[in-house]
């Protein structure tokens, strides 16, 4: 399947890690490179993830604080306009995803990871297939700004729309998956899906009071 979600594709060969090849040669997994645990608090993490209704549900709620720093975090090579993590931990029934705002002085309607979440969850009650969102916090004394937690899919990139290296009948298959990927979410009733006009016009209001005057956008 097609899954909705950021551009997390490769952006630096030598990073790569844990990955491998296809019989075409295509990259099957996402890259990822190693993080420094300075960039993510992912002991925080956790015992916020504990105070969720989602922690039996994806296993944090029986690790014990001592076990939070034997975690295996990576950072995504791509999607960095808001940074984003691989958490692996050998008590979690599957690996997570963080997705957080960039550190600094940010506009109010920019990197709005908030709407991010909200939308695909509403879009996990369609045919749209998404990542499942765990949770999402506002705190951002957790890890110094708001972030999302969702499950992990692994699968492949395909970064160049030509594909290169995949057969004609494969690539035949995998444009088909996009136009009907791409027809589910035209069908989304935004409105029964509680993402209609409610997003369109903090938008239209961000273009006039959040960006400085001549900004194309």
């Amino acid at each position: 399947d097609l899954v909705i979600g950021e551009d997390l594709g490769p952006a630096d060969e030598s990073k790569w890690t844990g990955s491998r090849t296809s019989k075409s040669g295509i990259m099957e997994v996402t890259s990822i490179r190693a993080s420094s645990w300075a960039n993510l608090d992912v002991s925080g993490v956790f015992y916020w993830l504990q105070r969720q209704r989602c922690a039996g549900e994806i296993g944090v709620s029986s690790l014990l604080p001592t076990e939070f720093e034997s975690a295996e975090v990576k950072t995504f090579a791509h999607g960095q306009s808001n940074p984003t993590y691989l958490i692996r931990h050998v008590g979690l029934k599957h690996a997570l995803v963080l997705r957080r705002q960039p550190p600094g002085q940010l506009l109010a309607s920019a990197h709005d990871i908030g709407r991010e979440y909200k939308i695909m969850n509403a879009l996990r009650n369609t045919k749209v297939p998404v990542p499942i969102m765990h949770a999402f916090c506002e705190d951002d004394s957790v890890v110094g700004s708001k972030f999302f937690i969702m499950e992990y899919i692994e699968g492949r990139v395909l970064s160049d729309p030509d594909l290169p290296g995949i057969s004609v009948k494969e690539r035949s298959a995998i444009y088909r998956e996009m136009i009907r990927v791409l027809t589910e979410l035209h069908a989304v009733d935004l409105h029964a899906a509680r993402l209609g006009f409610s997003f369109s016009l903090p938008w239209r209001l961000s273009i006039k009071a959040g960006w400085p005057m001549g900004t194309t956008v």
